[in-house]
């Protein structure tokens, strides 16, 4: 399991990626495939214990919209 998340953590993430908020959804719509400065980022991605809205991983950057 990436950093310590468990296979219930993995299983929530997957429901969140599939109902995102319309908010997460234009951000993801910014930033996926490289699109800021080539920065790859993640969304609804498990670090330990939490599903965090967005990661990019080389600016060990998390992201979370509310909305």
């Amino acid at each position: 399991m990436w950093k310590g998340a468990s296979p219930k953590i993995f299983s929530n993430a997957k429901k969140l990626r599939e109902n995102q908020t319309e908010a997460e959804e234009k951000f993801w719509l910014a930033v996926k495939d490289n699109q800021v400065e080539g920065y790859k980022f993640r969304r609804q991605h498990p670090l330990s214990i939490y599903v965090v809205d967005f990661y990019c991983h080389a600016l060990k950057l998390v992201i979370e919209i509310d909305g």
